[in-house]
């Protein structure tokens, strides 16, 4: 029989794969949402993005209110450089050769877990591969790491994609996100006019060039 603590966990880990499958969902084929690390995709030009969900326990900073971020910058990584301490990298090296995969990470705080927060943080995540394809990450990465990306925090080309990730998902959902949409009006309305930008996320644009 479940304890009320085994059913609460399952329906934490039920909701946390949800927003993992929107994420998938609304993202590039590309793209690799995933909160269990054995989920990482090892494909040449994949983008990994760990999923990690803060629980809360009472003795966190109360000073430190941040609702969801992305935690690092994008890294970029020849497959080589797992080959020996991942099993999956080393089949993918043999199967597709030496190619890249790039990574970050998405905090959310499970007391303000939902799916605006998650849009959210995935605009900022296609601005640093934006930002990334644009420095050459994937053509130059060291055995390591080749680019640490960072971008303007809420600019013009974070609600370029904003909007577009906005739009991707009520079309998976089939309702509106007025939350989402007032934040970006927000945005808009302290930053100068934009050029008119296409609806699109970085491999819609440069799918042909090699990027995925």
């Amino acid at each position: 029989m479940l304890s009320p603590g085994d059913m609460k966990t399952m329906s934490h880990e039920s909701e946390h794969q949800s927003l993992v499958d929107v994420a998938n969902l609304i993202t590039p084929s590309s793209w690799n949402v995933f909160i269990d690390r054995k989920d990482r995709n090892w494909k040449p030009g994949v983008l990994n993005i760990w999923l990690w969900i803060h629980e809360y326990d009472g003795d966190d900073d109360s000073e430190d209110e941040w609702i969801g971020r992305v935690h690092s910058p994008q890294r970029y990584y020849r497959i080589s450089f797992f080959a020996k301490m991942d099993i999956q990298a080393a089949k993918a090296l043999r199967r597709f050769g030496d190619g890249v995969v790039a990574s970050c990470e998405i905090w959310l705080r499970e007391e303000w877990l939902g799916l605006e927060t998650l849009i959210h943080e995935l605009a900022h995540v296609a601005v640093q591969r934006y930002s990334a394809w644009k420095e050459g990450a994937h053509r130059h990465p060291d055995l390591e790491l080749a680019f640490c990306v960072e971008e303007e925090k809420h600019g013009l080309l974070f609600q370029r994609f904003y909007r577009t990730m906005i739009k991707r998902a009520e079309r998976y959902l089939c309702k509106e996100l007025a939350e989402n949409w007032g934040e970006l009006r927000i945005d808009e309305s302290s930053s100068p006019p934009a050029r008119c930008e296409p609806d699109a996320l970085p491999e819609d644009n440069i799918r042909t060039k090699g990027v995925v």
